[in-house]
């Protein structure tokens, strides 16, 4: 439990709420159907055990959702922009997969290029740019973009 609650969640307000209207909803069934039963000279019996624990249930579930997000780590905040690829990340992703097996290099090309192929017949990419992407080395697709220095 206390590795769930370290991860925290995302926020849903409509969770939360339903979890809040089931414990409110049965709180008052908790409290009334008694009442109503004695009234009408009703026998009162274990039917009542479901509107108990659908009450402990939304009340667990709303306090478990508001321990959650408590603990949740902020998001990371988005940069501005990607900053362009280096010198430096061309040649380590050339080094990453150097060391790769060759039949699973192959099978990486061919996966590459066959996806390079489809995004350019749906005309995502034109012919010039995936001329370009299926002439670099494996794993430099990023390398398309203006390299910065450094």
């Amino acid at each position: 439990m206390d590795r769930l609650a370290a991860r925290g969640a995302r926020w849903s307000p409509l969770l939360l709420g339903l979890a809040v209207i089931a414990a409110v909803l049965a709180g008052f069934a908790t409290a009334g159907i008694p009442r109503v039963s004695a009234r009408d000279d009703f026998a009162f019996g274990a039917w009542i055990v479901p509107v108990w624990v659908t009450l402990v249930l939304g009340g667990v579930l709303a306090i478990g959702i508001l321990l959650r997000v408590r603990v949740r780590t902020p998001e990371p905040t988005a940069t501005a922009a990607t900053a362009a690829p280096a010198v430096s990340d061309r040649e380590r992703a050339r080094t990453l997969v150097r060391a790769l097996p060759s039949s699973e290099q192959g099978a990486l090309q061919a996966d590459r290029d066959d996806a390079l192929r489809i995004l350019a017949g749906r005309g995502l990419i034109d012919d010039a740019t995936l001329e370009r992407a299926l002439g670099t080395d494996l794993g430099t697709l990023f390398t398309l973009d203006p390299i910065r220095e450094g």
